[in-house]
């Protein structure tokens, strides 16, 4: 064999040699965790259990009050649901405001607001496996949909709903 070809042969074993032996780092870091564990995952909020059923939804009044009622509200998860927030917004151009807001037929929240506001209602707990449970809101002049319902769990997830009647 002639020393051209012995040199490309050897060329060639060289290059193999260093495609095939892979990296190297010469720096090495380690992170040692004890008693730890690490979850990644998608938590379901009490927002996801919350079902709010418009299908009957009315609205009756006349000059002075007026009455958006029939909607319910149930828990279908497994664990409680605390509402402890509740936006209500409503056509801006009626000139009545939310004055209160009933729910299971006990008074959650009593005031006097306009379209859009977050009303700070006492906490209502929705027990899991129970029947529906109505909720009323309640005018002090004439109101007109669409409605818009910000349920706000006291995990702080949100449940909004909008309702046009």
């Amino acid at each position: 064999m002639n020393s051209a070809v012995r040199l490309m042969l050897l060329g060639i074993l060289a290059v193999s040699l260093v495609s095939f032996t892979g990296t190297f780092s010469y720096f090495t870091d380690t992170e040692v965790s004890f008693g730890n564990t690490f979850t990644a995952a998608v938590w379901d909020t009490q927002a996801t259990f919350l079902d709010v059923n418009t299908s009957k939804s009315r609205l009756t009044g006349d000059g002075n009050q007026a009455k958006f009622f029939h909607t319910t509200l149930q828990n279908i998860g497994t664990q409680d649901i605390t509402l402890d927030r509740i936006g209500v917004g409503w056509n801006e151009t009626s000139i009545g405001n939310i004055t209160q807001i009933t729910i299971g037929g006990g008074e959650f929240w009593l005031g006097d607001e306009p379209s859009g506001e977050i009303l700070d209602i006492t906490d209502y707990t929705l027990l899991p496996g129970v029947d529906p449970i109505k909720i009323t809101f309640w005018f002090n002049g004439p109101v007109t949909g669409p409605f818009t319902l910000r349920f706000i769990m006291a995990d702080g997830a949100v449940k909004t709903v909008v309702v046009d009647i």
